[in-house]
């Protein structure tokens, strides 16, 4: 396959680039006009489109519109002796790698040229495999060949297609929302919306008005009607995560809208009707909440039609490499880089590790290394110390100086944990929370616990 098509009406300047490609160890093909250029691109695939602004009877951008829609992942660099700010940024719009100024700067030309076929194979490629792994071992954006992800594929694809209420169970961070998405996706449901609910994260006060919504003057502050999740996923699919972090007064609610598909709004006197499938989560031991009185009994055999049990990555190691190389893909796509793999070493190091945060954890670990990564292959070094097997310090012998306050130690262990996640996090307690699995609402008590400060209360409950 070439790797460059040069479309330029002057005969000399294309005669030119072709020498330089060649001696830059490049293939090419050389077109006059639009028309030209079409022919080829309907007979070859090309990584970089490199063509005049100004052509005869056209322009660079009818190259560029054309180059999108025959092959989206090559590059296109227009170059013009007649540059305007104007159509610089109309080039960048539409999609072009990069805009060049005649007289053309050979050194220059080269660079650029080079990071450009990078990125259209590195796209290629990241489309390849995606195509590949879609065909042999997903389903919609899940990936694995593991036993126990190909039977969670089997009954995603069997239920689907209904409107089934579904239980999702498993740990943090082993992909329950996307595996919701998949069965949303895979439905004929996947017109309407998938509107996700986190349980965990909405105050209790205003938990029932921003589930069902509420009319004008239902309490103070609410100066217009308001519709809820429950309207807005109409047609569509509601997700709400962490289920068990429902209040109890509203789980009644919630058993009648699953019965009988209808709710009313706070402060209203009719109830609408709603066409919706509900597929909840939790990372609990739901039959414990039951038994403890935190969850009501009959709703939760009201939504346990369905259970999906999703196994943590320890679990399911064999999925490990086909994980890796999708992230790899996808993030050296998104950095422009050209990360090929990893080596021998690292991946026996991340194979033995067990992986507490699972999937979430491990996209973390890789969008990190291919950040730290040049070019080549991840190595070790990029991994961080966790995956490696140091510690920040020795263990001491706590023993030897009559014991400890173990109670006092857990609660030091905790506090630090906390203040690490939300310096992780940026601050953001919603984030801060997922990172230690914890609910928001259990994250709060923690930091009131501990009297760590909560600066910015009000815009993380929006989140």
């Amino acid at each position: 396959m070439p790797d460059i098509l040069i479309v330029e009406d002057e005969e000399s300047l294309r005669n030119v680039l072709q020498i330089n490609f060649n001696r830059e160890g490049y293939t090419s093909d050389a077109a006059e006009s639009f028309q030209q250029a079409k022919e080829l691109m309907d007979k070859n695939r090309y990584d970089v489109i490199l063509t005049d602004y100004r052509l005869k009877g056209s322009s660079g951008f009818d190259v560029l519109r054309y180059q999108q829609e025959k092959m989206p992942f090559a590059q296109t660099i227009l170059m013009t002796a007649y540059a305007t700010v104007e159509n610089a940024i109309d080039a960048l719009k539409l999609g072009a790698y990069h805009y060049l100024i005649k007289p053309l700067k050979m050194e220059e030309l080269n660079a650029i040229v080079k990071k450009a076929i990078e990125k259209a194979r590195i796209l290629n490629d990241n489309f390849l495999l995606r195509q590949k792994i879609r065909n042999q071992y997903s389903v919609d954006n899940l990936i694995g060949k593991s036993p126990k992800m190909l039977k969670v594929f089997d009954i995603i694809k069997r239920i689907a297609d209904t409107r089934t209420t579904v239980l999702l169970t498993g740990q943090s961070g082993t992909g329950k929302e996307v595996i919701a998405r998949a069965i949303h996706n895979l439905s004929s449901r996947r017109e309407g919306r998938f509107v996700v609910v986190n349980c965990g994260a909405l105050p209790e006060s205003l938990f029932e008005s921003e589930l069902f919504g509420h009319v004008r003057g239902a309490f103070t502050g609410a100066v217009s009607d308001k519709q809820g999740l429950v309207e807005a996923a109409d047609k569509g699919t509601l997700f709400l995560d962490e289920i068990t972090e429902m209040p109890l007064s509203l789980q009644v609610k919630l058993l009648g809208l699953l019965q009988n598909s209808r709710a009313r709004r706070v402060g209203g006197t009719e109830e609408y009707e709603v066409d919706i499938r509900v597929i909840v989560a939790t990372n609990k031991d739901i039959e414990e909440e039951v038994k403890s009185g935190r969850f009501r009994e009959d709703l939760y055999y009201r939504i346990n039609v369905i259970k999906i049990d999703i196994p943590p990555l320890k679990e399911r190691k064999e999925d490990i490499p086909l994980l890796l190389d999708n992230f790899i893909r996808i993030y050296s796509a998104e950095q422009n880089k050209a990360i090929k793999g990893i080596s021998p070493e690292a991946l026996r190091l991340i194979m033995n590790y067990d992986f507490p945060g699972n999937v979430r954890q491990l996209e973390n670990i890789i969008e990190r290394a291919v950040t730290l990564t040049r070019e080549g292959i991840i190595d070790t070094d990029v991994l961080p110390d966790v995956i490696k097997g140091k510690t920040s310090e020795p263990v001491k012998n706590i023993y030897q100086y009559g014991g400890i306050d173990l109670d006092a130690k857990l609660q030091e262990i905790e506090k630090e944990a906390i203040l690490d996640a939300l310096r992780e996090a940026n601050g953001k307690k919603i984030h801060a929370a997922k990172l230690l699995g914890l609910t928001f609402r259990s994250f709060r008590y923690r930091l009131a616990k501990y009297g760590i400060a909560a600066e910015d209360e009000g815009e993380e409950e929006k989140e």
